[in-house]
């Protein structure tokens, strides 16, 4: 079994795409805050990349994004057969470019009757490889710049990865109490070593500052202490965590490429948050010295993944930053705090589900249409949802459910179907037993017909159906209504959506849960083994399955708390029974 699957694979897409546009939006703040400490910037990447792990749930209205997974999977048909194959789908809200990348997505992942399995899955297993070699080399290529993986080879395997780190700073020495004291204040934890050539902070726990012996002369006494300070504003400021946290994230999006310019923007934003608290506890006196220092260590400076080091990032850049750095007002301080702390809250959040449910996608001679149902729809376009009527089950249940009764979405764990009745759907649970989900009148549309040319159609979804008046009736009074179990609300859409689903309807692609007609014979023999039974829809070929399983709808009797569901299994011909209504 893949451990890399098409629906982990889309959830590392959007985790990308959304942290990606954070990023886009943090590079233009930057710009606009060269007057401000650093230190509020690297505020702003620290929420960047936490974006590209996690996401806080808020009502739509309050996030920053239209859709908290704009990268969805959607069903499309394959040979005359709906739901048999997926491709991908965007839903940015920026109709040029999901229109383009949706036609591109489209050519290279169309499902074939030809293959045995959907490009989109190829596409998934090859990409899990291609992901988890590409981590395996960003680490293998961290721990070699880091000086550990060198060592490990060169240790012959006799030892563990924390003893070769333990080996690394074991021939340190601590330093004297004049090699670790900033204008008067003696530091903790600082080491001499001849094992590095510049000056660094290692661990985790209980950071150690490192010194090369060539600073621990007399002679460099102002030199050791301007590195003191900046290694010591390195500690205070835990940014030896989070460095770690962030390199963390870059590992696991290292195919995003605004993940690597986030990632060595926000190494040179630390560095100059650090030169700035330094200026701060040292005073103005030291920019030149500080500025000389930077420039002696120019030529050593530390790669990718050294750990927290002095000469680390542009020094010219970094100089420049020095000279014309000023201490802000109390005022500035305060704005940059509050600006920060805002715009890292409103990046991390995202709307509370997914803004955008794909009802429907079938896919036909010219492409995929599509369906796709705004989980707010916006100011003017449509009319606000309101509660849905709910079916009494009760009564219902004990009268006749009509002329017909239709599936409208079937799958392992969930069926949906409407009648003259109205609309209800069922969980699927084990031992042949079920658990109502939703029950609505559908009354907001009208009277339900199922039979004749004022015909109304039900397109089921995983948790939502569409019910459609009068679609086949040339001038018909078509009218759309989309009912959300989560909630029991209905909302009816606007026109521009009727009018797609009416273009469509003419080719038959909408309907309901579409009859697998090869295997009815076969079904109802099956059920008129059971005395005083008959099929009253279906069979409907269960998509997620490999081999061929089919569910339908039974019935012992003309009333409504007659109907039970089945699964017909056709390698051994066996059918299993759900009850509905106990």
């Amino acid at each position: 079994m893949s451990l890399f699957d098409v629906g982990t694979m889309t959830e590392l897409l959007n985790r990308s795409l959304t942290g990606g546009v954070v990023i886009l939006v943090v590079l233009a703040l930057r710009l606009m805050m060269r007057r401000f400490p650093r230190k509020y910037v690297c505020i702003l990447w620290l929420a960047a990349f936490g974006r590209l792990l996690f996401s806080i749930p808020v009502p739509a209205a309050s996030s920053l994004f239209p859709a908290a997974e704009p990268l969805q999977q959607a069903a499309v048909e394959v040979d005359g057969r709906p739901g048999m194959g997926t491709v991908l789908q965007l839903s940015t809200g920026l109709e040029p470019v999901d229109s383009a990348v949706n036609e591109l997505l489209w050519q290279l992942l169309e499902p074939s009757p030809a293959t045995s399995a959907d490009p989109v899955q190829i596409y998934a297993f090859a990409f899990q490889w291609l992901w988890l070699g590409g981590m395996a080399v960003l680490l293998l290529t961290g721990l070699f710049r880091y000086g550990l993986l060198k060592r490990l080879v060169e240790s012959c395997a006799s030892c563990s990865l924390f003893s070769v780190l333990k080996r690394r700073v074991s021939d340190a020495v601590p330093a004297e109490e004049t090699q670790c004291t900033v204008r008067g204040k003696r530091l903790e934890r600082v080491y001499i070593t001849d094992r590095i050539q510049m000056p660094m902070v290692l661990g985790i726990w209980k950071p150690r500052i490192l010194l090369p012996s060539a600073c621990s002369g007399e002679g460099r006494k102002e030199e050791r202490e301007l590195i003191l300070a900046h290694e010591q504003a390195h500690r205070l400021r835990y940014d030896h965590v989070t460095k770690v946290f962030v390199f963390g994230v870059l590992v696991i999006h290292w195919f995003n490429p605004l993940a690597w310019a986030a990632f060595l923007l926000y190494c040179r934003d630390v560095e100059m948050a650090c030169d700035e608290k330094v200026m701060e506890w040292l005073g103005e006196e030291s920019r030149k010295p500080y500025s000389l220092a930077l420039l002696r260590f120019e030529e050593e400076r530390s790669a990718l993944l050294i750990p927290l080091a002095f000469g680390e990032s542009s020094a010219r850049e970094r100089i420049r930053h020095i000279l014309n750095y000023r201490k802000p007002g109390s005022w500035m301080t305060a704005l940059a705090l509050l600006l920060a702390a805002l715009a890292a809250g409103l990046f991390l959040m995202a709307p509370d589900g997914k803004a955008q449910d794909a009802v429907s996608i079938i896919g036909g001679a010219d492409g995929p249409t599509s369906i796709f149902l705004a989980g707010k729809v916006g100011e003017g376009d449509g009319e606000e949802k309101i509660p849905a009527a709910v079916l009494d089950l009760e009564k219902a249940k004990k009268e006749a459910y009509g002329a017909a009764a239709e599936l409208d979405w079937v799958s392992g764990g969930k069926i949906s179907l409407h009648g003259s009745f109205g609309y209800l759907s069922f969980l699927l649970k084990a031992n042949g037993k079920s658990e109502l989900a939703a029950a609505f009148t559908l009354e907001e549309a009208g009277p339900i017909v199922v039979q004749g040319d004022r015909y109304t159609e039900v397109v089921g979804g995983r948790d939502s159906a569409l019910v459609v008046t009068e679609p086949y009736k040339e001038d018909g009074d078509s009218r759309i209504f989309w009912y959300l179990e989560d909630g029991g609300t209905v909302e009816p859409l606007p026109e521009d959506m009727t009018n797609l689903f009416l273009e469509q309807s003419s080719s038959g692609v909408f309907r309901d849960a579409p009859l697998a007609e090869e295997y009815r014979q076969q079904v109802e023999e099956k059920i008129a083994e059971i005395p005083g039974n008959h099929l009253v829809y279906g069979p409907v070929e269960i998509p997620e399955t490999d081999s061929i399983i089919c569910g339908f709808l039974a019935a012992d009797g003309p009333d409504l708390e007659d109907l039970w569901y089945g699964i017909w299994y056709e390698m051994d011909g066996r059918i299993e029974k759900y009850v509905l209504f106990p």
